[in-house]
């Protein structure tokens, strides 16, 4: 597991603009991963819901275009198709992370996922 420099503080809001998701859309993206990883690893994969499955898929996706826009970036290989997809990947990773959010706080009474001892894209008790 990786660690981020991105730290929300205890009882920020979690409904961050989607600007601010795109911005830290790299981070946001490898917390999705972590966390999935982390449930998956100690058999709770049945407990993800469908919400954060298809997160977990965004967060892939536009991972994957990153990744393959780094490489031909540092191989002077990149094509603005390139560009124009990891960027769209990116902004649909952010609003899907946003909209996933904001149904997280709203399932558990406006408590965002740092208030709450429940595991981020599980289902609530």
């Amino acid at each position: 597991m990786t660690t981020s420099s991105f730290r929300p503080t205890p009882r920020s809001p979690i409904l961050r603009s989607l600007e601010e998701c795109f911005g830290h859309a790299e981070e946001l993206a490898q917390r999705v991963v972590d966390v999935w990883a982390s449930n998956v690893g100690a058999g709770h994969a049945a407990h993800l819901t469908a919400d954060f499955k298809a997160l977990f898929e965004k967060a892939n996706a536009y991972r994957n275009a990153k990744r393959v826009v780094d490489s031909h970036r540092e191989l002077n290989l990149l094509s603005r198709s390139e560009a124009a997809e990891e960027t769209g990947m990116r902004e649909a990773f952010a609003k899907e992370y946003k909209e996933f959010t904001a149904k997280q706080a709203a399932s558990r009474g406006g408590i965002t996922v740092y208030d709450n001892p429940a595991p981020f894209g599980t289902k609530p008790n």
